[in-house]
């Protein structure tokens, strides 16, 4: 089993602890490892982005708690 086939599955079994589900789609996976990112997203924190579906998650997200205060 080499290094990214153990961090997919590792990153599955997080995914299943913290929804409860144990299949998701690949949008609801994009969707929670967008919204987890920006929940890392610190005061003067640098950022940078990709332009995939996964990054629009994490912006998504960002200004959900920018806008929450």
């Amino acid at each position: 089993m080499g290094r990214a086939h153990r961090q997919n599955v590792l990153c599955r079994k997080r995914i299943q602890r913290l929804t409860g589900k144990t299949t998701m789609s690949a949008a609801e996976e994009k969707k929670l490892a967008g919204y987890k990112a920006a929940e890392l997203i610190q005061d003067g924190m640098t950022l940078g982005l990709g332009t995939g579906s996964t990054a629009e998650q994490c912006v998504r997200a960002f200004v959900e708690k920018v806008v929450a205060g």
